[in-house]
């Protein structure tokens, strides 16, 4: 009886464990630097504004919470304290999710503080301060494979259902989504689930981005969608924009997904089951996240399956009958090799409550100088608007002049120098520089930032 009574009474006291860690986390995260992209503060403006998407706001990504009329602006979220807490909501909404998975998996609760632990740990290192699309699409994915798990655990078709619609939500967010999607159905397929099942799950799954187009459609922006997030992200973007990894940033990912992809391989000669399959499945479907540009931020949704497989092989390793010494011996090398990776970063990017975006010296001098329009709630010139990539720019250059042309600028910032990915912008802004140089004079410089006015 005693027995039973300390093991109920740890039951009662585990969630208010996973709690603690959550606000560990949190607490942690608060310690860095929050950097939202600016992408989420200016796409959001300009849509709510009334610019068009991909027509005037030229861009490659899929809309998300950017370029569809319910965004982070027109929800009030504008200012950094707000995304942060939007963002506190996202990463809560992972660890709880992320939490139940690794409980129904392992069914120990010290192997799934361990996970847990593990994904607190490496989630702040693969770049935990940045706010971007990967955070929104994590949850979702997240949600979709443990709807996946309860699926196969008893055979619930709403559950198949429901995950169906989880990942067609993310893909609403980023066109990656659709390997992992291809790869889910295709292991479906061969698992011999009834076709009116996978026909029906299929339907639900393209429903989100379905409304999308016929939204975009409605709008008159369809052929721009197609081009900027299809047709220039195989082209021009392939070419000039995608970026990969050197020999130290492979490295330095490899303590955690080198490691989980010996351990897929060492569970999938022992012992073929859907937890395994399917974990594999969404580590290598998440991985083509990275494939256009290797961030960190964009391995992020990934990382639990990583870990998750790498749970697995500590566990598998702990009941390896070798002497206690040479487990104990294998655990410290894992930890120092881990935070020998893991401090440097930590220390770059604990800076609390300082973003650089908008709030660096730099830009606080340029603000004093002239208004910036999203800071201002003023308009780009013409109502056309790019960030100066030079893969934009090799297509874009001329409809942003002619927005200029047709509502030239009081004042003008430019830096000659500025370079994107190797490039320099100067190069790929012939026409536009020129323009400026035949109708703006300088009036000041700071920091090799020059400031024109209209002649």
């Amino acid at each position: 009886m005693k027995i039973l009574k300390i093991l109920k009474y740890k039951e009662k006291i585990f969630p208010y464990i996973v709690g603690l860690l959550i606000f560990i986390h949190i607490f942690i995260l608060l310690q860095l630097m929050f950097f939202p992209y600016p992408e989420l503060f200016i796409y959001s403006y300009l849509t709510d504004k009334g610019l068009l998407p991909y027509k005037q706001i030229i861009d490659q990504h899929f809309p998300g919470v950017m370029f569809l009329p319910i965004n982070l602006y027109s929800l009030g979220i504008d200012t950094l304290q707000e995304m942060r807490m939007i963002y506190f909501a996202l990463i809560i909404s992972s660890d709880l999710i992320f939490t139940k998975i690794l409980k129904k998996i392992f069914n120990k609760n010290v192997y799934m503080l361990l996970g847990f632990l593990l994904y607190i740990f490496w989630q702040i290192y693969f770049e935990g301060h940045v706010f971007w699309i990967e955070s929104f699409i994590t949850p979702l994915i997240l949600l979709a494979f443990g709807f996946l798990l309860n699926f196969f655990e008893n055979r619930r078709i709403r559950n198949l259902y429901f995950a169906a619609l989880s990942v067609g939500i993310a893909l609403v967010f980023k066109q990656t989504v659709l390997p992992l999607a291809g790869l889910v159905f295709l292991y479906l397929f061969f698992k011999r689930i009834h076709f009116k099942n996978l026909l029906l799950g299929g339907i639900i799954f393209i429903i989100p981005i379905l409304l999308v187009t016929l939204y975009f459609s409605k709008i008159g922006v369809l052929r721009d969608f197609f081009y900027w997030t299809v047709t220039f992200n195989l082209t021009i973007f392939n070419e000039m924009g995608k970026t990969r990894p050197d020999i130290i940033g492979f490295a330095k990912i490899l303590p955690v997904f080198g490691v989980s992809v010996v351990a897929l391989l060492y569970y999938l000669i022992r012992k073929k089951d859907n937890i395994v399959n399917l974990t594999g499945i969404f580590l290598f479907g998440c991985l083509f996240f990275a494939y256009a540009r290797f961030d960190h931020i964009h391995l992020q949704p990934a990382l639990p399956f990583a870990l998750i497989l790498l749970t697995m092989l500590i566990v598998a390793v702990s009941r390896i009958p070798y002497p206690v010494v040479f487990r104990v011996a294998l655990s410290v090398a894992y930890c120092i090799l881990s935070l020998y990776i893991f401090i440097p970063n930590f220390r770059f990017y604990n800076k609390p409550g300082v973003s650089p975006m908008f709030n660096d010296a730099e830009t606080a001098v340029i603000v004093e100088k002239v208004k910036i329009y999203y800071l201002t709630e003023t308009m780009p010139p013409g109502n056309v608007f790019t960030f100066q990539f030079p893969w934009f720019m090799k297509v874009a250059e001329q409809t942003i002049l002619t927005g200029i042309v047709n509502s030239p600028p009081k004042v003008v910032i430019r830096d000659l120098n500025a370079e994107v990915g190797g490039y320099s912008l100067a190069e790929y802004m012939q026409d536009i520089d020129q323009y400026i140089v035949e109708n703006y004079v300088l009036v000041d410089y700071e920091n090799n930032i020059e400031v024109l006015v209209k002649i």
